[in-house]
């Protein structure tokens, strides 16, 4: 903004900037005492916008048990909407969300998700128009499973409580998870 009577401009790339093939031009803005002058367009170039997590998932190493809720928050500059990734240790990224989400993102642990060192990433949901941009990875944590014991018998008699049994009796017993 202003007159600039340089041969030259110095500026921070601005976040409505983000885009594919953006070009640059320079146009006399002095119109009242100039013809209106404009010069032809730079090469094209791709404009990224950034994205940092601000509130993490969970203490690094923090363990979670499918079902429980997650949240992870973040800032970006140049991008509006996005998708949140998980990942298994040295697996491949899945995709949590549906569709577009916002800062903050809440989600219940699911079954897909029991392991080890797992991180999640926020990426830009708009690769049509923008440069693919995302989060360097987030705190890693710890996704446990759920084991619910069902029915079982033991010698044939369905179990309850304050039974005796022997040794050796045979037990069938069931369980989901």
């Amino acid at each position: 903004s202003g007159v600039i009577a340089a041969t030259n401009y110095v500026f921070n790339v601005l976040p409505g900037m983000t885009g594919l093939t953006v070009v640059l031009k320079v146009k006399d803005n002095d119109v009242s005492n100039h013809p209106a002058t404009l010069s032809p367009s730079s090469n094209s170039f791709d404009i990224r916008g950034t994205i940092a997590i601000t509130a993490q998932p969970g203490t690094p190493g923090q363990l979670f048990t499918v079902g429980d809720p997650i949240s992870i928050g973040w800032g970006a500059s140049g991008a509006t909407s996005f998708d949140v990734y998980y990942k298994i240790g040295s697996g491949s990224e899945v995709k949590l969300n549906g569709g577009p989400v916002t800062s903050p993102y809440n989600f219940n642990a699911l079954s897909a998700m029991v392991g080890n060192s797992i991180t999640l990433k926020v990426k830009d949901n708009n690769t049509t128009d923008h440069p693919a941009a995302e989060s360097a990875a987030s705190n890693s944590f710890d996704v446990r499973g759920t084991i619910t014991v069902g029915a079982f018998t033991i010698n044939g008699q369905a179990v309850s409580s304050g039974q005796t049994f022997t040794v050796n009796n045979p037990v069938s017993i069931s369980w989901s998870n």
